[in-house]
């Protein structure tokens, strides 16, 4: 019997989404079974396949040709850098995330039917509706005896729209189990489905900060720092960390975000720019850090397992759509006073007012449903076969 997992995986240059990739294939390969990630090319596959044909080719156009080449123009300066995080990013894939070495688009993902007895969509933000992909709702797997399930699959927004709800409601129809990854997402999707929805952790909270240590790569920083990792462009953000940093005589160091280019608000940010960092060194600058500032889900659900001071800002300021990832996460760790997405919150005055996270050596609640989520998958499987 052998697995195939779909997500966010395949050329994918972002550090959380890399790792749970990793620790799923890492958790379910330990329970005795051969699980791989399904190599596809959801990056040069088309955005939003329910959306008019013109909008699509439009949207490829931009995508393929249009961004690429306004970023070399204005960007070259950048090019070393992003090939050098390339490179580090590509050692660790090939070296820890199990994969097909076959590659896929929507145009011959059938094939995949013929190797795998099982498949399963997640974790990351795969039912995220405004990076619609049928391949993500498993929609190719036409076989009746084949198993389709999702793991922490997220949907990455807190409301749906009717057509949304409609399209979720067809395409889970003929899933054999449901695991999502945030409270909000149980609740929309319990009302289209008369199957269970289960509230799963992410596969990277799976896995203890021992067993994180395996991949860890060496301290990188000898001396106290703030590791900062931003992924929006807020300047408010940025200036309240310097703020911080000034007040407690500490270093910034931060990840500029690259996708295509490095942005003037990551260039003229930090004391110490790094460039060279693979996802285990992602992994290695929040265990060592005093203290972390970021906006990244993952960023985040580090630092909580490593137990770190942490402030968390939203990316997202329309308050319809927040980051219910963020939200279910914090409120695992009772910690959602870190969790600053308001302007009130975004200010030296409270930042400087809150007191240190309690992290619970014996935290029930996490616990429960760290062990829900492994019988999600242990049950599940077995049941099946």
């Amino acid at each position: 019997m052998k697995i195939g997992v779909l997500t966010h995986f395949y050329k994918n240059k972002n550090y959380g989404g890399l790792l749970q990739a990793y620790a799923l294939c890492r958790v379910i390969n330990k329970l005795g079974y051969s699980c791989e990630q399904i190599s596809y090319d959801y990056q040069n596959d088309t955005i939003g396949e329910n959306k008019p044909y013109i909008y699509r080719k439009l949207n490829l156009v931009l995508r393929r040709v249009i961004k690429p080449l306004y970023y070399k123009l204005k960007n070259r300066r950048i090019e070393t850098f992003i090939s050098q995080r390339n490179t580090a990013i590509e050692s660790f894939v090939g070296k820890e995330i199990p994969c097909s070495r076959e590659i896929y688009t929507s145009e011959n993902i059938n094939k995949t039917l013929s190797k795998y007895d099982i498949f399963i969509v997640g974790s990351d933000q795969v039912w995220n509706p405004a990076w619609y992909r049928s391949v993500f709702h498993l929609a190719f797997v036409s076989d009746k005896s084949k198993v389709k399930m999702s793991y922490a699959a997220s949907i990455g927004q807190s409301v749906l729209t009717n057509n949304e709800l409609n399209s979720f409601k067809n395409d889970l129809a003929e899933f054999n189990a449901i695991g999502v990854r945030e409270q909000k997402a149980v609740e929309l999707l319990s009302s289209i489905t008369k199957k269970p929805v289960v509230l799963t952790l992410d596969p990277t909270m799976l896995l203890s900060s021992d067993e994180w240590d395996d991949i860890a790569t060496d301290r990188i920083i000898n001396e106290a720092y703030i590791f900062c990792y931003i992924l929006g462009n807020s300047n408010t953000q940025r200036n309240l960390v310097r703020e911080f940093a000034e007040q407690n005589k500490i270093k910034i160091v931060t990840i500029p975000y690259l996708s295509g280019t490095c942005r003037e608000c990551d260039i003229e940010f930090g004391d110490e720019l790094l460039y060279n960092i693979s996802p285990a060194d992602f992994i290695s600058l929040i265990k060592y850090a005093d203290y972390i500032f970021t906006d990244s889900f993952h960023a985040s659900l580090f630092s909580l397992i490593y137990k770190k001071e942490l402030i968390t800002f939203d990316q997202n300021k329309n308050s319809l759509y927040a980051d219910s990832r963020i939200l279910t996460l914090m409120d695992f760790f009772r910690s959602k006073d870190h969790f600053c997405d308001t302007e009130e919150k975004q200010t030296i005055e409270y930042i400087t007012s809150l007191k240190k996270i309690k992290y619970i050596e014996d935290n029930t609640e996490l616990l429960e449903l760290k062990s829900k989520s492994m019988d999600f998958i242990i049950n599940t499987l077995k049941n099946i076969y």
